[in-house]
């Protein structure tokens, strides 16, 4: 390449100017992208973390306080609330105590909660996520002995429970699930 400078000076040419800037565009592309898939993980492991925690601190209200505790998820799977009702009691017969609330961030989501979970002959949690969608408010209830049983059952029949979480694009996928005779739950993320 040949120089134009003259008399000692010293500088840049345009096109080394723009050589640079174009390898600063690319390596700012490369880093951007890499940036964006851990943040949808994240998002997604947050919430289902949250749900988890959730499921743990009901079963935990339920079985010291002897109160029927719930967590309420919304319709649109960005928000749930744990809540004990205010009587002591296998029956929830009084008001519901907020006790806390939980918020999905960025794209994820409460994408199912179903009311059973089965367990397959080796001992392992399976539910058949086949056309599960909430299509209204959904909860589950923890009974003071641990039991977990659903909304339209007052007297608590055993249902357990698996709550799915994802991310906006269902690339990072989560599974809750919640035992019915004893109320523990387990947070499975590849299945």
């Amino acid at each position: 390449m040949r120089s134009r400078r003259r008399n000692g000076e010293a500088g840049v040419t345009l096109v080394e100017l723009m050589i640079v800037l174009v390898i600063i565009g690319i390596l700012a592309v490369i880093v951007g992208a890499g940036l964006t898939r851990p943040t949808n993980a994240s998002a997604a492991r947050g919430l289902a973390h949250k749900v988890w925690v959730a499921t743990r601190s009901a079963r935990t209200i339920a079985t010291n306080t002897g109160s029927v505790v719930r967590i309420v998820f919304t319709t649109d799977g960005k928000a749930f609330t744990l809540s004990r009702n205010a009587v002591v009691g296998p029956l929830p017969t009084g008001a519901w105590i907020t006790v806390s609330h939980g918020q999905a961030t960025g794209s994820s989501k409460i994408t199912c909660v179903h009311n059973q979970t089965k367990v397959t002959s080796a001992g392992t949690p399976w539910t058949d996520s086949t056309n599960c969608k909430l299509t209204g408010p959904r909860d589950l209830r923890f009974h003071p002995d641990g039991r977990v049983g659903e909304l339209a059952d007052p007297l608590g029949k055993l249902r357990g429970g698996t709550i799915y979480v994802q991310d906006g694009a269902a690339k990072y996928q989560h599974k809750i699930y919640i035992y019915k005779l004893t109320g523990f739950s387990r947070h499975v993320t590849n299945w």
